[in-house]
């Protein structure tokens, strides 16, 4: 209330309408600076964010693809199957060194 109080002599002696822009200008700069502090931070996130997925994709140690494979037909599934699997998840990688493990779980490994 303080500040209403203290203004309203301001306003009085200035005229409303000059107290009003006034008020309303110093209102926008600091929206401003607000929504540019906001973007800012956002976009600090993402660089986090991403560094961090690629630093744990980069210590993550799987197999060949020929280990890969023979590993899978040793159990009886397809080598196709498990040779689609790897292609798949080798291309989705953001390096070409990288390769998977059966022990991988995806959803964590890629999300």
């Amino acid at each position: 209330m303080r500040v209403i109080a203290a203004a309203i002599p301001k306003a009085q002696a200035r005229g409303v309408r000059e107290w009003v822009e006034e008020t309303a200008d110093r209102f926008r700069g600091v929206l401003c600076l607000l929504a540019g502090i906001t973007i800012v931070l956002v976009i600090l996130n993402i660089l986090v964010l991403n560094i961090q997925f690629r630093r744990r994709l980069g210590r993550h140690r799987g197999m060949s693809r020929t280990s890969f494979l023979r590993y899978f037909v040793d159990r009886g599934f397809d080598a196709a199957l498990a040779a689609a699997v790897f292609d798949y998840y080798h291309r989705k990688a953001i390096w070409g060194s990288f390769e998977i493990s059966p022990s991988d779980e995806m959803a964590v490994l890629f999300n």
